[in-house]
Protein backbone atom coordinates (compact mmCIF):
# COMPACT_ATOMS: atom_id res chain seq x y z
CA UNK A 1 0.00 0.00 0.00
CA UNK A 2 3.10 2.11 0.59
CA UNK A 3 4.23 2.00 -3.07
CA UNK A 4 0.60 2.84 -4.39
CA UNK A 5 0.18 5.70 -1.63
CA UNK A 6 3.87 7.09 -3.63
CA UNK A 7 1.72 6.16 -6.62
CA UNK A 8 5.18 4.26 -7.90
CA UNK A 9 2.83 0.82 -8.48
CA UNK A 10 2.51 -0.23 -11.81
CA UNK A 11 -1.35 -1.21 -12.65
CA UNK A 12 -2.07 -3.66 -15.44
CA UNK A 13 -5.76 -3.23 -17.03
CA UNK A 14 -6.62 -7.00 -18.87
CA UNK A 15 -9.33 -6.21 -21.60
CA UNK A 16 -9.23 -3.17 -23.38
CA UNK A 17 -12.95 -2.80 -23.54
CA UNK A 18 -15.36 0.23 -22.64
CA UNK A 19 -14.96 -0.58 -19.36
CA UNK A 20 -11.06 -1.04 -19.19
CA UNK A 21 -9.98 1.35 -21.25
CA UNK A 22 -11.15 4.65 -19.09
CA UNK A 23 -9.79 2.99 -16.66
CA UNK A 24 -6.68 2.29 -18.01
CA UNK A 25 -6.60 6.30 -18.77
CA UNK A 26 -7.50 7.48 -15.59
CA UNK A 27 -5.26 5.02 -13.29
CA UNK A 28 -2.09 6.49 -15.87
CA UNK A 29 -2.49 10.25 -14.57
CA UNK A 30 -1.04 9.50 -11.80
CA UNK A 31 1.16 6.30 -12.20
CA UNK A 32 2.42 3.51 -14.99
CA UNK A 33 -0.19 1.40 -16.40
CA UNK A 34 -0.28 -1.73 -18.86
CA UNK A 35 -3.03 -1.86 -20.82
CA UNK A 36 -3.32 -5.79 -21.75
CA UNK A 37 -5.35 -7.24 -24.33
CA UNK A 38 -5.55 -10.54 -26.53
CA UNK A 39 -6.99 -8.90 -29.57
CA UNK A 40 -3.82 -7.45 -31.11
CA UNK A 41 -5.73 -5.13 -33.89
CA UNK A 42 -6.93 -3.02 -30.93
CA UNK A 43 -3.78 -2.91 -29.46
CA UNK A 44 -1.89 -1.65 -32.67
CA UNK A 45 -4.99 0.77 -32.88
CA UNK A 46 -4.61 2.00 -29.52
CA UNK A 47 -1.27 2.45 -29.64
CA UNK A 48 -1.90 4.20 -32.76
CA UNK A 49 -4.33 6.97 -31.59
CA UNK A 50 -3.15 7.03 -27.70
CA UNK A 51 -0.30 9.01 -26.98
CA UNK A 52 0.51 8.58 -23.29
CA UNK A 53 3.95 8.09 -21.75
CA UNK A 54 2.40 6.25 -18.62
CA UNK A 55 0.01 3.79 -20.53
CA UNK A 56 1.83 1.04 -22.59
CA UNK A 57 -0.35 -0.79 -24.40
CA UNK A 58 0.67 -4.63 -25.21
CA UNK A 59 -0.60 -8.20 -26.29
CA UNK A 60 2.00 -9.44 -24.94
CA UNK A 61 1.43 -11.59 -21.35
CA UNK A 62 4.69 -10.89 -20.26
CA UNK A 63 4.27 -7.40 -19.51
CA UNK A 64 2.21 -8.21 -16.96
CA UNK A 65 4.65 -9.70 -14.67
CA UNK A 66 5.56 -6.06 -14.24
CA UNK A 67 2.69 -5.13 -12.34
CA UNK A 68 1.79 -4.85 -8.70
CA UNK A 69 -2.20 -4.66 -9.40
CA UNK A 70 -4.43 -6.65 -11.81
CA UNK A 71 -7.41 -5.51 -12.64
CA UNK A 72 -9.60 -7.76 -15.06
CA UNK A 73 -12.41 -5.74 -16.87
CA UNK A 74 -13.41 -8.30 -19.60
CA UNK A 75 -17.05 -8.85 -20.25
CA UNK A 76 -18.88 -11.51 -18.59
CA UNK A 77 -21.97 -12.03 -21.07
CA UNK A 78 -25.50 -13.86 -21.13
CA UNK A 79 -26.34 -16.75 -23.58
CA UNK A 80 -29.50 -17.22 -25.08
CA UNK A 81 -30.23 -19.77 -22.81
CA UNK A 82 -30.13 -16.41 -19.89
CA UNK A 83 -27.00 -18.65 -18.49
CA UNK A 84 -23.82 -16.36 -17.71
CA UNK A 85 -20.66 -17.19 -20.01
CA UNK A 86 -17.38 -16.82 -18.05
CA UNK A 87 -15.03 -18.13 -20.59
CA UNK A 88 -13.49 -14.69 -20.65
CA UNK A 89 -13.25 -14.30 -17.03
CA UNK A 90 -11.18 -17.91 -17.14
CA UNK A 91 -9.12 -17.38 -19.79
CA UNK A 92 -8.11 -13.58 -18.47
CA UNK A 93 -7.50 -15.96 -14.63
CA UNK A 94 -5.22 -18.09 -16.61
CA UNK A 95 -3.25 -15.50 -18.29
CA UNK A 96 -2.57 -13.44 -15.23
CA UNK A 97 -1.90 -16.70 -12.53
CA UNK A 98 0.83 -17.63 -15.12
CA UNK A 99 2.43 -14.12 -15.34
CA UNK A 100 1.61 -12.55 -11.81
CA UNK A 101 4.63 -11.91 -9.80
CA UNK A 102 4.68 -12.51 -6.17
CA UNK A 103 2.55 -10.39 -3.90
CA UNK A 104 0.80 -8.84 -6.82
CA UNK A 105 -3.04 -8.11 -6.22
CA UNK A 106 -5.74 -9.48 -8.58
CA UNK A 107 -8.99 -7.38 -8.96
CA UNK A 108 -11.90 -8.78 -10.69
CA UNK A 109 -13.93 -5.55 -12.26
CA UNK A 110 -15.64 -8.12 -15.02
CA UNK A 111 -19.44 -8.17 -13.84
CA UNK A 112 -22.35 -9.95 -14.04
CA UNK A 113 -26.04 -8.79 -15.18
CA UNK A 114 -27.89 -9.89 -12.22
CA UNK A 115 -31.13 -8.91 -13.48
CA UNK A 116 -34.13 -6.92 -11.53
CA UNK A 117 -32.03 -7.25 -7.53
CA UNK A 118 -33.71 -6.44 -4.41
CA UNK A 119 -32.26 -2.78 -4.52
CA UNK A 120 -33.17 -2.23 -8.30
CA UNK A 121 -37.00 -3.62 -7.34
CA UNK A 122 -36.93 -1.31 -4.80
CA UNK A 123 -36.39 1.92 -6.75
CA UNK A 124 -38.60 0.87 -9.92
CA UNK A 125 -41.55 0.50 -6.98
CA UNK A 126 -40.69 3.53 -5.92
CA UNK A 127 -40.85 5.06 -9.30
CA UNK A 128 -44.08 3.48 -10.17
CA UNK A 129 -45.66 5.18 -7.24
CA UNK A 130 -44.24 8.37 -8.23
CA UNK A 131 -45.55 8.08 -12.02
CA UNK A 132 -48.63 6.92 -10.25
CA UNK A 133 -49.00 10.07 -8.38
CA UNK A 134 -47.77 12.73 -10.64
CA UNK A 135 -48.29 11.09 -14.00
CA UNK A 136 -44.70 11.91 -14.99
CA UNK A 137 -43.56 9.14 -17.44
CA UNK A 138 -41.14 6.50 -16.57
CA UNK A 139 -38.22 5.48 -18.71
CA UNK A 140 -35.79 2.54 -17.60
CA UNK A 141 -32.09 1.66 -18.06
CA UNK A 142 -32.12 -2.46 -18.83
CA UNK A 143 -29.89 -4.58 -20.19
CA UNK A 144 -31.45 -6.59 -23.16
CA UNK A 145 -29.12 -9.57 -23.32
CA UNK A 146 -30.92 -10.63 -20.22
CA UNK A 147 -34.28 -9.32 -21.27
CA UNK A 148 -34.27 -7.32 -18.17
CA UNK A 149 -36.75 -4.93 -19.27
CA UNK A 150 -39.50 -7.63 -18.68
CA UNK A 151 -39.59 -8.19 -15.23
CA UNK A 152 -39.50 -4.69 -14.95
CA UNK A 153 -42.76 -4.60 -16.60
CA UNK A 154 -43.84 -6.86 -14.36
CA UNK A 155 -42.58 -4.96 -11.12
CA UNK A 156 -44.67 -1.91 -12.35
CA UNK A 157 -47.63 -4.04 -14.26
CA UNK A 158 -47.94 -5.05 -9.93
CA UNK A 159 -47.77 -1.57 -8.76
CA UNK A 160 -50.62 -0.56 -11.34
CA UNK A 161 -48.96 0.76 -14.07
CA UNK A 162 -50.25 1.40 -17.26
CA UNK A 163 -47.36 0.02 -19.04
CA UNK A 164 -48.17 2.62 -22.35
CA UNK A 165 -46.81 5.21 -20.12
CA UNK A 166 -42.97 3.49 -19.88
CA UNK A 167 -40.19 3.50 -22.01
CA UNK A 168 -37.92 0.47 -21.76
CA UNK A 169 -34.77 2.07 -22.17
CA UNK A 170 -31.44 1.04 -24.09
CA UNK A 171 -33.42 -1.51 -26.25
CA UNK A 172 -31.72 -0.82 -29.01
CA UNK A 173 -28.75 -2.69 -27.76
CA UNK A 174 -29.85 -5.87 -29.06
CA UNK A 175 -31.14 -7.17 -32.61
CA UNK A 176 -33.64 -9.90 -31.15
CA UNK A 177 -36.96 -8.48 -32.06
CA UNK A 178 -38.57 -11.47 -30.56
CA UNK A 179 -37.60 -9.61 -27.57
CA UNK A 180 -38.60 -6.40 -28.43
CA UNK A 181 -41.93 -7.62 -29.89
CA UNK A 182 -42.75 -8.90 -26.39
CA UNK A 183 -42.32 -5.33 -24.61
CA UNK A 184 -44.04 -3.70 -27.42
CA UNK A 185 -47.10 -6.17 -27.44
CA UNK A 186 -47.17 -5.61 -23.59
CA UNK A 187 -48.15 -1.62 -24.47
CA UNK A 188 -44.49 -0.22 -23.58
CA UNK A 189 -42.37 2.27 -25.70
CA UNK A 190 -38.81 0.72 -26.61
CA UNK A 191 -35.93 3.04 -26.72
CA UNK A 192 -33.58 2.29 -29.57
CA UNK A 193 -31.48 5.09 -27.91
CA UNK A 194 -27.49 4.71 -27.58
CA UNK A 195 -26.66 5.53 -31.56
CA UNK A 196 -23.01 6.03 -31.27
CA UNK A 197 -22.14 4.08 -28.80
CA UNK A 198 -20.62 1.13 -31.53
CA UNK A 199 -19.13 -0.50 -28.73
CA UNK A 200 -22.28 -2.20 -27.44
CA UNK A 201 -23.65 -3.00 -31.07
CA UNK A 202 -22.59 -1.61 -34.40
CA UNK A 203 -24.58 1.33 -35.59
CA UNK A 204 -25.31 -0.42 -39.05
CA UNK A 205 -27.32 -3.15 -37.07
CA UNK A 206 -29.08 -1.09 -35.02
CA UNK A 207 -30.31 0.39 -38.25
CA UNK A 208 -31.68 -3.20 -39.31
CA UNK A 209 -33.37 -3.65 -36.23
CA UNK A 210 -35.37 -0.74 -36.51
CA UNK A 211 -36.37 -1.09 -39.93
CA UNK A 212 -36.97 -5.07 -39.37
CA UNK A 213 -39.52 -3.86 -36.29
CA UNK A 214 -41.41 -1.25 -38.67
CA UNK A 215 -41.74 -3.82 -41.24
CA UNK A 216 -43.67 -5.52 -38.32
CA UNK A 217 -45.77 -2.95 -37.67
CA UNK A 218 -43.60 -1.52 -34.45
CA UNK A 219 -43.13 1.89 -35.70
CA UNK A 220 -45.93 3.79 -33.05
CA UNK A 221 -43.80 2.23 -30.76
CA UNK A 222 -40.09 2.61 -30.49
CA UNK A 223 -38.32 6.23 -29.84
CA UNK A 224 -34.94 6.80 -31.28
CA UNK A 225 -31.70 8.52 -29.13
CA UNK A 226 -28.25 8.57 -28.44
CA UNK A 227 -27.43 8.63 -24.58
CA UNK A 228 -25.04 11.22 -25.17
CA UNK A 229 -24.68 14.22 -23.00
CA UNK A 230 -23.19 17.55 -22.74
CA UNK A 231 -20.73 16.52 -19.95
CA UNK A 232 -19.42 13.24 -19.45
CA UNK A 233 -16.95 12.86 -16.93
CA UNK A 234 -16.03 8.80 -16.83
CA UNK A 235 -13.33 9.46 -19.73
CA UNK A 236 -11.62 12.17 -20.82
CA UNK A 237 -13.29 13.86 -23.94
CA UNK A 238 -10.14 13.32 -26.88
CA UNK A 239 -10.55 9.55 -25.54
CA UNK A 240 -14.35 9.73 -26.11
CA UNK A 241 -13.92 10.93 -29.32
CA UNK A 242 -11.76 8.40 -30.54
CA UNK A 243 -13.16 5.25 -29.22
CA UNK A 244 -17.00 6.49 -30.03
CA UNK A 245 -16.73 9.47 -32.43
CA UNK A 246 -20.25 8.86 -33.67
CA UNK A 247 -21.78 9.67 -30.06
CA UNK A 248 -23.07 13.23 -30.53
CA UNK A 249 -26.22 15.23 -30.90
CA UNK A 250 -26.04 15.25 -34.65
CA UNK A 251 -25.53 11.77 -35.31
CA UNK A 252 -29.42 10.60 -35.71
CA UNK A 253 -30.24 13.38 -38.29
CA UNK A 254 -26.94 13.61 -39.91
CA UNK A 255 -26.62 9.94 -40.22
CA UNK A 256 -29.23 7.80 -38.41
CA UNK A 257 -32.49 9.07 -40.09
CA UNK A 258 -30.48 8.86 -43.79
CA UNK A 259 -29.32 5.67 -42.98
CA UNK A 260 -33.06 3.92 -42.15
CA UNK A 261 -34.16 5.81 -45.34
CA UNK A 262 -32.45 3.82 -47.26
CA UNK A 263 -33.41 1.30 -45.33
CA UNK A 264 -36.71 0.80 -46.35
CA UNK A 265 -38.12 2.87 -43.40
CA UNK A 266 -40.81 5.61 -44.44
CA UNK A 267 -40.83 8.85 -44.35
CA UNK A 268 -43.98 8.79 -41.68
CA UNK A 269 -42.51 5.86 -39.78
CA UNK A 270 -39.27 8.39 -39.36
CA UNK A 271 -41.80 11.11 -38.09
CA UNK A 272 -43.90 8.75 -35.99
CA UNK A 273 -40.23 7.86 -34.36
CA UNK A 274 -38.90 11.36 -33.91
CA UNK A 275 -42.03 13.18 -33.64
CA UNK A 276 -45.40 11.84 -32.52
CA UNK A 277 -43.86 9.38 -30.06
CA UNK A 278 -41.89 11.55 -27.99
CA UNK A 279 -45.34 13.90 -28.26
CA UNK A 280 -47.89 11.34 -27.18
CA UNK A 281 -45.38 9.75 -24.25
CA UNK A 282 -44.98 13.33 -22.56
CA UNK A 283 -48.95 14.58 -23.53
CA UNK A 284 -50.55 11.95 -21.17
CA UNK A 285 -50.14 13.67 -17.99
CA UNK A 286 -52.21 13.67 -14.57
CA UNK A 287 -51.85 10.80 -11.39
CA UNK A 288 -54.58 8.05 -11.70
Amino acid sequence: MRKLELKKAVVCIIGLGYIGLPIAEAFSRSMKVIGFDIDSDKIGELTKSIKNSNLLFTDNDNEITKADFIIVCVPTPVTRAKEVDLSFVENAARIAGRNMKKGSTVILESTVYPGVTEDVERILRAAAKAHRATGVPISTHTHPASEVGLSQQDVFESEGVDLSRVVIGHSGDTEDTGYLRQLCDRGSYVGMDRFGIDVYLPGEKRVSTIAKMCELGYAEKMVLSHDASCYFGWVDPPLREKRVPNWHFNHIPDDVIPALLKAGVTEDQVTTMTVDNPRRIFERQGAY
